[in-house]
């Protein structure tokens, strides 16, 4: 994932957890993401394809890290 979409999935789990208006799935980039790529929203977790759930919490922990492990 790039920054952007790890900055934007992250606003879209505040959104949700706040109560807030959010888009239901969230969709990668083209050029990086194959047709089964899928990541539904679905307070409070993220289920990604269908098959692995992550609590909000531990996925924006995982975002805040990949995209620290990206900008070394």
């Amino acid at each position: 994932m790039s920054q952007n979409e790890c900055e934007g999935l992250i606003e879209i789990i505040v959104d949700a957890e706040d109560g807030k208006y959010y888009e239901e799935f969230f969709a990668l980039d083209a050029d990086a993401a194959s047709d089964n790529d899928e990541i539904h929203i679905v307070p409070p977790n993220i289920i990604i394809d269908k098959s692995v759930t992550i609590s909000f919490s531990d996925m924006k922990k995982l975002l805040q890290e990949w995209m620290s492990f990206r900008n070394r």
